[in-house]
């Protein structure tokens, strides 16, 4: 499923499946001929054949629904107009082969919907263009006098012996960051690495996303502010919280009230080997986030200010420089009740 050159690939001879500890990825037989493009059916039928059993599938092809208007297949036999379309929005041929989409006379694009038995049960439309609602164009369509049914796009590449995960919505713009083992990484420049998952119990540990969707937005950025948190998110980004009652909540962005007494965990547990710092670079570290600003001075220095009010925030500043023998200036009395203390 990628590259990958350390030997972390078994076969659980109990439950009959592979796990690859590269990606955290545990398929079984019918998802190694499925991954090659095959429905569900057919990878089974390919399974029976390489096994060189005989097997018989009553279901496939079978139309199961009564005074149903089941379309017809809809292609021209060429899709010019929706590959190119569709490589602007970067989606290749190749995955448009994977999902079966078609291009019909006039060269709209074709999304053609099959249940788990491998029948066309409906064919939507769109155009295969920048869609222009001044001019009335719509954005989709369903094929004439042909019936609809609620069902999962490309549903007939499931593999029904394992579990669906169903995911959508919106989430952060490109600037945002998101935690992996090497720190944080802008989502526009995240290639696949471990994020942190959290718990209900907020622990956390980090692990492959079972899907990374990439989806232009265009809308407005929702500010979220709470007590102890800032968010800038779309507005229907999902938000937990624990309310006033200590119960974990979730709620849109957009939806969230005011929590009152209530308030956003900014903190998590989790069991790993930890960072390369003691805990007095990791006190500075966090005095510094806090409080600091950068004085950069005309012959090029460049000391770190950090003012404060409080004795004891003074004191243990200082001694936390103290001890990890860094030189600084202080100034215990700049005025107003501040104090400040400077390093390079």
């Amino acid at each position: 499923f990628h590259n990958e050159d350390t030997p972390s690939f078994i076969l659980n001879q109990k439950t009959l499946k592979f796990k690859c500890f590269g990606c955290g990825r545990i398929v079984d037989l019918i998802d190694i001929y499925m991954h090659t493009g095959m429905t569900y059916m057919e990878a089974v039928q390919a399974l029976f054949d390489e096994a060189g059993m005989q097997c018989s599938f009553g279901e496939v092809g079978v139309k199961t629904r009564r005074e149903y208007r089941y379309p017809h297949p809809d292609d021209c036999g060429t899709r010019d107009a929706v590959n190119a379309y569709m490589q602007q929005r970067g989606i290749s041929p190749q995955t448009l082969d994977y999902a079966g989409i078609t291009q019909d006379a006039k060269g709209n694009i074709v999304f053609n919907y099959y249940d788990t038995n491998d029948v066309l049960c409906m064919c939507k439309y769109r155009p295969s263009h920048k869609i222009d609602k001044s001019k009335g164009e719509n954005k989709n369509w369903c094929q004439v006098n042909a019936d609809t049914m609620p069902l999962l796009f490309n549903m007939n590449k499931i593999n029904t012996s394992q579990p669906l995960i169903v995911t959508e919505g919106e989430c952060f713009p490109g600037d945002a960051e998101v935690l992996t083992p090497n720190g944080w990484v802008r989502l526009d420049e995240y290639n696949g690495e471990k994020v942190l998952q959290i718990t209900p119990d907020l622990t956390g540990e980090f692990v492959t996303p079972n899907a990374y969707i990439k989806h232009e937005y265009n809308g407005d950025l929702y500010i979220d502010r709470k007590n102890n948190y800032t968010s800038i998110t779309t507005a229907n980004h999902n938000i937990v919280y624990y309310d006033y009652n200590g119960r974990l909540q979730k709620r849109k962005a957009c939806e969230m009230p005011n929590i009152g007494t209530g308030y956003i965990p900014t903190a998590v547990n989790i069991d790993g080997t930890g960072i390369p710092l003691s805990n007095d670079q990791i006190a500075l570290y966090l005095a510094v986030s806090a409080d600091c600003t950068i004085d950069l001075r005309k012959n090029g220095g460049r000391y770190t200010i950090i003012m404060v009010k409080k004795e004891r925030k003074y004191n243990r500043l200082k001694s936390i420089l103290d001890r990890l023998g860094i030189a600084y200036f202080d100034n215990p009395c700049v005025g107003n009740g501040y104090k400040y203390i400077g390093f390079s």
